[in-house]
Protein backbone atom coordinates (compact mmCIF):
# COMPACT_ATOMS: atom_id res chain seq x y z
CA UNK A 1 0.00 0.00 0.00
CA UNK A 2 2.93 2.15 0.78
CA UNK A 3 4.89 1.14 -2.24
CA UNK A 4 1.67 1.76 -4.58
CA UNK A 5 1.23 5.55 -3.04
CA UNK A 6 4.90 5.93 -3.32
CA UNK A 7 4.88 5.10 -6.69
CA UNK A 8 2.00 7.09 -7.66
CA UNK A 9 3.81 10.34 -6.25
CA UNK A 10 7.00 9.82 -7.92
CA UNK A 11 4.78 8.96 -11.14
CA UNK A 12 2.88 12.03 -10.86
CA UNK A 13 6.09 14.42 -9.31
CA UNK A 14 7.78 12.59 -12.48
CA UNK A 15 5.06 14.35 -14.61
CA UNK A 16 4.18 17.83 -13.49
CA UNK A 17 8.30 18.66 -13.87
CA UNK A 18 7.98 17.28 -17.84
CA UNK A 19 4.85 18.46 -18.26
CA UNK A 20 3.90 21.03 -16.03
CA UNK A 21 -0.02 21.92 -17.26
CA UNK A 22 -0.99 18.19 -16.76
CA UNK A 23 -1.82 18.22 -13.50
CA UNK A 24 -3.93 15.70 -12.85
CA UNK A 25 -4.83 12.20 -12.05
CA UNK A 26 -2.01 10.14 -13.99
CA UNK A 27 -1.70 6.18 -14.94
CA UNK A 28 1.06 4.41 -15.21
CA UNK A 29 0.32 3.57 -18.54
CA UNK A 30 0.29 7.66 -19.11
CA UNK A 31 3.46 8.27 -17.11
CA UNK A 32 5.58 5.04 -19.41
CA UNK A 33 3.96 6.96 -22.32
CA UNK A 34 5.08 10.52 -21.96
CA UNK A 35 9.10 8.94 -20.65
CA UNK A 36 8.85 7.35 -23.50
CA UNK A 37 8.25 10.35 -25.16
CA UNK A 38 10.24 12.82 -23.90
CA UNK A 39 12.97 10.14 -24.84
CA UNK A 40 12.26 10.03 -28.16
CA UNK A 41 12.27 14.17 -28.33
CA UNK A 42 16.05 13.70 -26.25
CA UNK A 43 17.36 10.84 -29.07
CA UNK A 44 15.96 12.31 -31.96
CA UNK A 45 17.12 16.10 -31.33
CA UNK A 46 20.42 16.61 -32.44
CA UNK A 47 20.67 20.10 -31.50
CA UNK A 48 19.94 19.11 -27.49
CA UNK A 49 21.85 20.88 -25.17
CA UNK A 50 22.60 17.85 -22.81
CA UNK A 51 23.80 15.43 -25.93
CA UNK A 52 27.20 18.24 -25.55
CA UNK A 53 28.61 16.72 -22.03
CA UNK A 54 28.19 13.38 -23.34
CA UNK A 55 30.16 13.87 -26.29
CA UNK A 56 33.42 15.70 -25.13
CA UNK A 57 32.61 12.94 -22.22
CA UNK A 58 33.22 10.38 -25.20
CA UNK A 59 36.21 12.62 -26.75
CA UNK A 60 37.47 12.24 -23.54
CA UNK A 61 36.90 8.37 -23.40
CA UNK A 62 38.41 7.95 -26.60
CA UNK A 63 41.49 9.90 -25.98
CA UNK A 64 42.10 8.24 -22.49
CA UNK A 65 42.16 5.17 -24.16
CA UNK A 66 44.35 6.18 -27.37
CA UNK A 67 47.08 7.41 -24.58
CA UNK A 68 46.73 4.12 -22.39
CA UNK A 69 46.80 1.87 -26.03
CA UNK A 70 50.15 3.76 -27.17
CA UNK A 71 51.43 3.99 -23.79
CA UNK A 72 51.29 0.04 -23.51
CA UNK A 73 52.26 -0.19 -27.13
CA UNK A 74 55.32 1.60 -26.21
CA UNK A 75 55.82 -0.50 -23.35
CA UNK A 76 55.59 -3.40 -25.04
CA UNK A 77 58.10 -2.85 -28.16
CA UNK A 78 60.52 -1.47 -25.48
CA UNK A 79 60.51 -4.88 -23.80
CA UNK A 80 60.95 -6.53 -27.14
CA UNK A 81 63.92 -4.13 -27.91
CA UNK A 82 65.17 -5.28 -24.56
CA UNK A 83 64.51 -9.11 -25.00
CA UNK A 84 65.92 -8.95 -28.44
CA UNK A 85 69.20 -6.85 -28.00
CA UNK A 86 71.42 -9.77 -26.80
CA UNK A 87 71.13 -11.06 -30.50
CA UNK A 88 71.52 -7.91 -31.96
CA UNK A 89 75.68 -8.22 -32.03
CA UNK A 90 75.47 -11.96 -33.44
CA UNK A 91 73.51 -10.77 -36.19
CA UNK A 92 75.78 -8.11 -37.50
CA UNK A 93 78.29 -10.24 -37.51
CA UNK A 94 76.33 -13.07 -39.71
CA UNK A 95 75.44 -10.16 -42.12
CA UNK A 96 79.43 -9.20 -41.84
CA UNK A 97 80.40 -12.33 -42.86
CA UNK A 98 78.01 -13.17 -44.98
CA UNK A 99 78.60 -10.04 -46.92
CA UNK A 100 82.49 -11.03 -47.30
CA UNK A 101 82.00 -14.55 -47.67
CA UNK A 102 79.71 -14.34 -51.04
CA UNK A 103 82.17 -13.37 -53.10
CA UNK A 104 84.22 -16.44 -52.95
CA UNK A 105 80.94 -18.74 -52.89
CA UNK A 106 80.00 -17.49 -56.10
CA UNK A 107 83.31 -18.32 -57.23
CA UNK A 108 83.87 -21.36 -55.77
CA UNK A 109 80.32 -22.66 -57.11
CA UNK A 110 80.95 -21.74 -60.43
CA UNK A 111 84.54 -24.54 -60.14
CA UNK A 112 81.97 -26.91 -58.82
CA UNK A 113 79.66 -26.56 -61.87
CA UNK A 114 76.83 -24.49 -60.52
CA UNK A 115 76.79 -27.11 -57.16
CA UNK A 116 75.51 -24.43 -54.71
CA UNK A 117 75.15 -26.87 -51.96
CA UNK A 118 78.13 -28.86 -52.14
CA UNK A 119 79.70 -24.94 -52.00
CA UNK A 120 77.94 -23.68 -49.21
CA UNK A 121 79.05 -27.16 -47.52
CA UNK A 122 82.67 -26.51 -48.04
CA UNK A 123 82.92 -22.73 -46.94
CA UNK A 124 80.75 -23.45 -43.91
CA UNK A 125 83.08 -26.41 -42.76
CA UNK A 126 86.45 -24.43 -43.85
CA UNK A 127 85.37 -21.36 -41.53
CA UNK A 128 83.99 -23.30 -38.54
CA UNK A 129 87.34 -25.14 -38.88
CA UNK A 130 89.24 -21.47 -39.17
CA UNK A 131 87.02 -20.31 -36.06
CA UNK A 132 87.44 -23.42 -33.74
CA UNK A 133 91.64 -23.33 -34.36
CA UNK A 134 91.95 -19.30 -33.90
CA UNK A 135 89.89 -20.22 -30.64
CA UNK A 136 92.22 -23.55 -29.94
CA UNK A 137 95.15 -21.46 -30.52
CA UNK A 138 93.92 -18.78 -28.32
CA UNK A 139 93.59 -21.19 -25.59
CA UNK A 140 96.92 -22.84 -26.15
CA UNK A 141 98.78 -19.48 -26.11
CA UNK A 142 96.88 -18.67 -22.85
CA UNK A 143 98.47 -21.74 -20.85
Amino acid sequence: MISGCLSRNVGILIVNKLIPEERHFVTVEKIHYILNRQSEKHFNNPKSTSTEPQKSDSLTRQIVQMVIQLSVLIFILGWCFAILSPFFTPIIWGIIITITIYPAFVKLSNKLGDRKKLASLILTLALLAAINCTGCIFVWVSY
